[in-house]
């Protein structure tokens, strides 16, 4: 896999080379033509000839600078992604803690549509900059991935959370998908863990491996809400596109 990263750069470091070399090229000949009564009576052929010569040189770059690692493929299902998804969500995890309160137990279901959503604006919102004369924080890991991972898409089934995405790593893409498991420990609080990452033969780093999986969990575990301070969680059903949570107050 190495060898093929390396191969790839070479590659893309050739292409680059190709390119500059042809700009000089046209950059000398409209020079030239300047002086030249030939060149300029035939004026709209050297266009067109210089036009698609930059076409081809940029196809090269964009072939030679793509290289895909491959990875589990996205399920044919695609999930749509929308605010108002996400403000449906909210309402249910806000009517679920209305319902807490008054009679002490709740019962919350989130769809996939939901989460998916969720996951995908909160990734994609924009950090705050820094007022003046501030510094500015370190970027949470949501904040982090951001910029290399796109198109989430969460699916619930089988018990598990499994999250898939699209990784750009420098020149190299993949497509990944993440399993989590979500179930509440004896305190009734809920436990979100990674059982599974997989981004094909793309040779992530430790600590990329890290800020991903902390920053899926703070995602999935920031969309539950009050429900994980305010009461016990009890039962957590997760099957056929929705997760199903049931608890009471603390």
């Amino acid at each position: 896999m190495l060898r093929e990263i390396k191969l790839a750069a070479l590659v893309a470091r050739f292409a680059t080379e190709f390119i500059l070399f042809g700009l000089v090229f046209l950059r000398f000949s409209i020079h030239t033509g300047n002086d030249d009564a030939w060149i300029q009576s035939r004026g709209k052929t050297m266009i067109a000839r210089k036009r698609l010569l930059i076409s081809v040189m940029m196809l090269s770059l964009l072939t030679a600078c793509a290289f895909n690692a491959g990875g589990p493929k996205y399920p044919q299902t695609p999930i749509p992604v929308s605010p108002e998804a996400v403000q449906s969500l909210q309402q249910a995890v806000t009517d679920a803690t209305a319902q807490g309160a008054l009679s002490g137990k709740f019962l919350l279901t989130i769809t996939e549509t939901q989460l998916t959503s969720y996951l995908a604006l909160n990734l994609a919102g924009p950090a705050e900059p820094a007022a003046p004369g501030e510094t500015a924080e370190q970027p949470n890991p949501q904040e982090q991935i951001a910029s290399v991972v796109s198109n989430p898409q969460v699916y619930l089934q089988n018990g598990q959370i499994q999250i898939y995405g699209t990784l750009q790593y420098g020149f190299v893409s993949a497509t990944g998908r993440v399993i989590l498991s979500v179930t509440p420990d004896t305190q009734g609080n809920l436990t979100i863990e990674l059982t599974e990452m997989d981004f094909g033969s793309l040779p992530l780093p430790d600590a990329l491996k890290s800020t991903v999986s902390s920053a899926l969990t703070d995602s999935i575990n920031g969309a539950f809400g009050p429900i994980n301070t305010r009461f016990r969680v009890e039962s957590i059903a997760i099957a056929d596109g929705a997760m199903i949570l049931t608890g009471r107050t603390r």
